[in-house]
């Protein structure tokens, strides 16, 4: 079928992935490469959670001193703790359909897992659109085919297709497809993948 990956060539592309990310130190690993069915790449990134920062409270301020001194003040500005979110990406081989999926997950610095509503608000701005017309045909959560818990995933149902652009023209289709849909959900590879694979 067009646009279709078999699972020897998706193993090929990881592992020349998983290359390119060693000589980045960009923080890819490979996980149960001893059951080749259920090897899958991972990545975890922290970053700051823009939708939670903490204001300085002025009412909670000493009254002599203004707000101009006090931002000024280092301990002050320690306290306006910016939350993370920790992302984690799976790279997984889907059985059904033939192609590489993005399953993810992200929580808070406190451990509270995001929501598909959070998931939904975080996705790239550029893709809002999308979402708001069929968030999820886009981005829906399903149990981890190998973890078997409950993770957020970009559906494969369009994947083919879109692989199906990049037969014959890319010499790794997981970091041309990764590359590609990764961003609407923050990851974003470096343009020195795709450079290293043009020259090996």
């Amino acid at each position: 079928m067009a646009g279709t990956v078999s699972l020897q060539e998706f193993h090929r592309c990881i592992t020349q992935l998983l290359t390119i990310s060693d000589r980045l130190a960009d923080g890819w690993t490979i996980l149960n490469k001893e059951t080749p069915e259920k090897t899958y790449l991972m990545k975890k990134i922290i970053v700051p959670d823009t939708d939670n920062k903490l204001d300085v409270d002025a009412t909670v301020l000493p009254l002599e001193e203004h707000l101009d001194d006090v931002l000024k003040d280092e301990n002050a500005i320690a306290e306006q703790k910016i939350g993370t979110l920790t992302w984690e990406y799976h790279v997984l081989y889907s059985h059904s359909y033939s192609v590489p999926t993005l399953y993810f997950n992200a929580w808070t610095i406190d451990g509270r897992l995001l929501s598909l509503e959070d998931m939904w608000r975080h996705v790239n701005a550029k893709f809002q659109d999308i979402m708001k017309e069929d968030g999820w045909s886009v981005l829906t959560q399903q149990e981890h085919p190998v973890l078997r818990r409950p993770f957020y995933l970009l559906h494969p149902c369009r994947t083919a297709e879109f692989l199906d652009c990049f037969q014959g023209k890319s010499s790794n289709i997981v970091i041309t497809w990764l590359s590609s849909v990764g961003p609407v959900v923050g990851l974003t590879l470096s343009a020195q993948y795709g450079q290293t694979v043009s020259t090996e």
